[in-house]
C-alpha cells in the first residue's frame, strides 16, 4: 500500500524495506549482499523491469526504491518518472554506470534522492545511501507537515478577524428581524379587530386583498432571513474553531465510546450508505476533547462511505504500549494517488461533511497521528495514533449558578453596556416593553449609571469595548459595588473570547438568541447583590 499523506512508514522491528530494480542478475546478487551485511536489517525485493516495479509499490509497502536505468523496458529518465508518478512519497536511489556521471545529475535534478556507482559494491556506501535517502525524505515530510500547522494557525486567527467583524452587523440584523417578526404579529391582530369592529366603515386598505398576502409573505422573509442568519453564525463560528481543542472541554475520554458515538452521529445526520462493524479492544481514558474526537472519527466514517457499496467499514481499535491505535478499513474502497494526496489536507469535504484535514488537525492536537492508505486488493485504511499521554490537562469544574427560575411574567431592571449605538438599538427592541433598560455606550458612562442607582437585576456587557474594557468594567465594579460583578453577562463578537480570570459569569457570542440572552440574564438576576 501506498500511503497518500505521509512518507512510507517504517515497518514496527525498523526494518527498512528496499524495492531493487536491476536487470543484471549480477549486479542485483551484488547489491543485496551488501544491504544484507549492514547492521541495519533491510529487506530487499528484487524485480528487474520498471512495470514489475510498478505492480510491486501498488501493493506492498516500500521505504525506497534502488533503480538501474538502463532497463529493458525503460530508457534514459523515463523509468524514474514511472516510478516517481505512481509512488511520489517513496525516495528513489540511481543506480549508474562508472561513467554515467552527466545522467545520475540529471536523475537528482528530475527528484532522485541520490545516486550510487554500479562496481562500487562497498556494503557501507549502499546502506548509507539507502539510510540517508529515506531520512531525507522523513524530514521534508515534517517540514511539511509543520508548515500545514502554521497554516492553520493562521486560518484560525484570520476567521476570528472575520468573525468579529461580522458578529456585531449580524447581532444587530438578528434582534431587529425579531422585532420586525413581532410587529407584524401585533398589525395583524389590530387588522382583526378593526374588521371585527367596524366592518362597514373601516378603511379601505384594511380589507385590501394584498394585506393579508403582504403579512404573509413578510413573515416568510423573516423566518427564512433568521435561517440564513442563524447558518452564517455557525459557519463563522465553525471555521474559528476548526479543529480547536478548548482547556474548559478536556475531560477523561474513552476511545471506544467515542467511536459508538460517532457511528451514532454519522448515521444520524445523513445516513451512511454502508454498515459498520466494530472490534473495540480494552482501552485506558485519556485526556482529551470527547466532542472533537467524535467529530474526526465522524469524518473518517463520512470519508470511507463515499459511494455507498456492499462490504462495511470495519473499525477497530487497540493499545499498543504507549498508544491508542484506531482502524477503520473499507475493503471495497480504493482511492486513487491524486485522491490518497488530497484527503488528509483538504478542508471540504464534497459530501457536505467534516473533512479529513480538519480530522487530522484535531488528531494532530491530541500529540497523534493519522494515515490514510489505498491499494487494490485490500481497500483503504485510515489509521490513528494517539499517545496515551495527549499532553492536555482536565481543568477542575466551576461551581454554576442555583437552578432557580422567576415567574415568567416578571421585569428585570436592565443596564446595557455597548459601545455600538445601533446595537443597544436592537437590544432595546429585543427586550422591551417587558423589561426596564438603562444603556450606556462607553464603559465609563455605565459605571457612571452605576453610581448613580446600584439596583440592577443584571448587566449586560460587551467585553470588546474601547476605553474600558469590559474586563476592566467587571474589575471596578467588584470594587466599588461588591457583589453586583455577579450579576453581569458578557457578549463578544468574538468567538475566542474568554472570561475574566476567576469568574464564571456568563459569556454569549454575538449575535446572541433571544431565547438564551434571557436565560443568561434570568440566571445572574437571581444571584444576591449589593443594593445602593
Amino acid at each position: 500500500m501506498v500511503s497518500g499523506s505521509q512518507p512510507p512508514p517504517a515497518s514496527l522491528d525498523g526494518t527498512v524495506r528496499v524495492l531493487l530494480v536491476e536487470d543484471n542478475p549480477g549486479d542485483a546478487v551484488l547489491v543485496t549482499a551488501s544491504l544484507t551485511r549492514h547492521w541495519v536489517k533491510f529487506e530487499v525485493s528484487h524485480v528487474d523491469t520498471v512495470k514489475e516495479a510498478v505492480a510491486q509499490l501498488k501493493s506492498n509497502v516500500v521505504d525506497l526504491v534502488l533503480l538501474d536505468l538502463g532497463l529493458p523496458d525503460s530508457a534514459d529518465l523515463d523509468g524514474l518518472e514511472r516510478i516517481s508518478a505512481v509512488a511520489p512519497a517513496v525516495p528513489i536511489v540511481v543506480l549508474t554506470g562508472m561513467n554515467d556521471d552527466e545522467i545520475a545529475m540529471r536523475a537528482l535534478r528530475a527528484g532522485a534522492q541520490d545516486f550510487v556507482t554500479k562496481g562500487t559494491h562497498r556494503h557501507d556506501l549502499i546502506a548509507r545511501s539507502v539510510l540517508y535517502a529515506v531520512e531525507r525524505r522523513r524530514v521534508d515530510h515534517l517540514r511539511t507537515r509543520l508548515a500545514e500547522a502554521h497554516r492553520l494557525a493562521g486560518v484560525g486567527e484570520l476567521a476570528a478577524s472575520v468573525a468579529h467583524a461580522m458578529n456585531n452587523p449580524a447581532a444587530a440584523v438578528t434582534t431587529n428581524v425579531y422585532w420586525l417578526g413581532e410587529t407584524l404579529a401585533g398589525l395583524r391582530k389590530v387588522l382583526s379587530k378593526a374588521r371585527a369592529a367596524q366592518p362597514e366603515s373601516a378603511h379601505a386598505m384594511l380589507n385590501h386583498p394584498d394585506v393579508d398576502a403582504i403579512i404573509d409573505e413578510s413573515e416568510s422573509a423573516i423566518l427564512e432571513t433568521q435561517e440564513s442568519l442563524a447558518r452564517l453564525t455557525a459557519t463563522v463560528q465553525e471555521l474559528v474553531d476548526l479543529a480547536k481543542v478548548w482547556p474548559e472541554d478536556v475531560d477523561h475520554v474513552q476511545l471506544n465510546t467515542v467511536v459508538h458515538a460517532a457511528g451514532n452521529m454519522a448515521r444520524a445526520e445523513r445516513g451512511l450508505p454502508v454498515q459498520i462493524t466494530k472490534d473495540m479492544g480494552d482501552l485506558p481514558a485519556i485526556k482529551a476533547d470527547r466532542s472533537k474526537l467524535t467529530q474526526a472519527v465522524t469524518a473518517i466514517l463520512h470519508f470511507l462511505a463515499r459511494g455507498g457499496g456492499d462490504s462495511a467499514i470495519r473499525v477497530a481499535t487497540r493499545h499498543t504500549g504507549s498508544h491508542l491505535v484506531l482502524t477503520a478499513d473499507r475493503p471495497d474502497l480504493v482511492l486513487t494517488e491524486s485522491e490518497l494526496q488530497r484527503a488528509p489536507r483538504a478542508f471540504g469535504g464534497a459530501d457536505g461533511g467534516q473533512s479529513l484535514g480538519v480530522a487530522s488537525e484535531i488528531i494532530r492536537r491530541h500529540g497523534g497521528e493519522m494515515e490514510v492508505n489505498s491499494a487494490a486488493g485490500s481497500g483503504t485504511r485510515v489509521t490513528v495514533r494517539i499517545p496515551e499521554s495527549t499532553g492536555l490537562s482536565v481543568r477542575k469544574s466551576r461551581p454554576r449558578g442555583r437552578n432557580l427560575t422567576r415567574p415568567s411574567g416578571l421585569s428585570l431592571k436592565l443596564l446595557v453596556v455597548d459601545q455600538s449605538p445601533a446595537q443597544i438599538e436592537a437590544y432595546r427592541r429585543q427586550l422591551e416593553p417587558s423589561h426596564e433598560l438603562t444603556t450606556a455606550t462607553s464603559g465609563s458612562e455605565g459605571l457612571a449609571r452605576l453610581d448613580e442607582n446600584a439596583r440592577h437585576d443584571a448587566i449586560l456587557v460587551d467585553l470588546d469595548m474601547a476605553g474600558i474594557s469590559g474586563v476592566e468594567f467587571f474589575n471596578r465594579v467588584s470594587v466599588k459595588h461588591p457583589g453586583l460583578e455577579e450579576r453581569i453577562v458578557f457578549l463578544s463578537a468574538n468567538p475566542k473570547a474568554a472570561r475574566p480570570k476567576g469568574t464564571n459569569n456568563p459569556l454569549l457570542t454575538k449575535p446572541a438568541q433571544r431565547g438564551a440572552l434571557l436565560a443568561a440574564l434570568l440566571e445572574v438576576s437571581i444571584k444576591p447583590a449589593t443594593r445602593g
